[in-house]
């Protein structure tokens, strides 16, 4: 949806289970490798994996077809950080960014301490992305994750929808429960 929106995503393939491919045709499509192995179903960074030659690559895909899961092959960003954006109807209603831990290129993870995530409101160009971005999927609330190789370059790594928010409430000390149920009241009020 966001591609066909033409907004700034992450290159990405999906293959279902069992499903063989032309991997160096990927690869090139991809950027080269490393490449990102994304497992769905997982949160928190479980599932994703990097692959950094195109061997390592094959034999990833051959245990993770065993798995009966949808597979995602995307490019890999080297960011500085990622930002949520937590979006309700057309507003971003709370945003926080997270930065890596030593010796991980993932930033969403389990165990990545607090000194590493901050409340920030970014700028309005990225916010009328994160809006676009929820939009395109037809949905009204998504918590947008943007993958930041600057402060001007970003990429949607993924929307999601049901999607966490309290992390982001906590975090940017922000009320976004009851944007939620004030938008829902606007809306059940207009119809």
């Amino acid at each position: 949806y966001n591609e066909r929106a033409q907004l700034p995503v992450v290159k990405s393939i999906s293959l279902l289970p069992g499903q063989k491919s032309d991997l160096d045709q990927h690869i090139e499509y991809l950027g080269g490798v490393p490449v990102i192995i994304k497992v769905m179903g997982g949160s928190k960074g479980v599932g994703v994996m990097r692959a950094d030659s195109r061997e390592s690559l094959k034999s990833i895909l051959d245990y993770v077809r065993t798995l009966d899961s949808m597979i995602l092959l995307r490019q890999y960003i080297p960011h500085d950080y990622y930002g949520r954006l937590v979006v309700v109807g057309d507003k971003v209603a709370g945003s926080h960014r997270t930065y890596s831990m030593d010796g991980e290129f993932r930033t969403n993870v389990p165990g990545n301490i607090e000194e590493n995530k901050q409340g920030i409101v970014f700028s309005e160009e990225i916010q009328r992305v994160a809006v676009e971005a929820v939009r395109s999927t037809g949905v009204e609330l998504g918590g947008v994750d943007l993958l930041f190789v600057s402060e001007t370059e970003f990429y949607i790594s993924e929307v999601n929808f049901p999607c966490g928010f309290t992390s982001t409430e906590r975090i940017a000390e922000v009320d976004i429960s009851s944007q939620i149920i004030d938008h829902l009241i606007k809306k059940a009020n207009s119809v």
